[in-house]
């Protein structure tokens, strides 16, 4: 059974959405509207600061914007980079799965065949006779992609057409950026495939699983036909 995969401490935590002007203003009167008015209520100061936002100054309204602006931007950055490093984590950890899978099968496969030559040790004086060659399993079956990773497969080449020389992590970034832009219609054509691919997957590792069991059946049978042989 796979093991979740570890949260990596070097990414960090997501950050709290930036306010918008409005709220920076709300932020920056607050303090004084309640100092000066001890007895209103939550609405009430709400109202009143609603009032003071309509009266304000385009210009002193801008400023605001501008200091909304620049914040949401670092927000932007900051996500941009945590989607960056987690989907490199995924992947990171979906290849140690695979390796790690793949290690097992591998162990499981020489263990299978290191105890088909020892029971066959003790008759091989007696098995000159051409025996049938070991069935070898087939590849196992590669593990599907999600939709995102379809999706730049998809557009990956495009992408490094259009920028020559561009660095692998600047390439992921791109992708990420036009993954984020696709509406959950465009979204949902690579989930549909992913889905498929996933079902495809279940259906070659059924099949690739019960070739592994027909071959030790297959080696555990003729060793017993070889053996029944000698003893005539």
């Amino acid at each position: 059974m796979c093991s979740k995969p570890e949260e990596n401490k070097n990414v960090p935590k997501i950050p709290k959405k930036p306010p918008n002007a409005y709220f920076l203003f709300c932020a920056d009167v607050r303090e004084e509207i309640t100092k000066n008015n001890p007895s209103l209520t939550i609405s009430q100061i709400g109202k009143l600061t609603g009032k003071l936002w309509n009266e304000l100054d385009e210009k002193k309204k801008d400023i605001y914007r501008q200091k909304s602006k620049k914040q949401k931007q670092e927000y932007d950055r900051i996500l941009e980079e945590i989607v960056e490093q987690k989907k490199q984590q995924f992947q990171n950890e979906m290849e140690k799965i695979d390796q790690t899978e793949s290690n097992q099968e591998d162990d499981q496969n020489q263990n299978i065949k290191q105890r088909r030559k020892t029971e066959k040790q003790p008759e091989k004086q007696q098995q000159k006779q051409q025996q049938p060659k070991e069935t070898k399993p087939k590849t196992k079956p590669k593990r599907p992609q999600n939709p995102y990773f379809l999706f730049a497969r998809s557009v990956r080449a495009n992408l490094q057409n259009e920028n020559p020389g561009i660095h692998a992590s600047k390439l992921s970034v791109l992708i990420g950026e036009k993954w984020s832009k696709l509406s959950e219609e465009e979204k949902k054509i690579f989930r549909i495939e992913a889905e498929k691919e996933r079902t495809k997957y279940q259906e070659a590792m059924k099949i690739y699983q019960q070739n592994l069991q027909n071959d030790h059946s297959n080696s555990n049978s003729n060793s017993n036909s070889t053996s029944d042989e000698s003893d005539d």
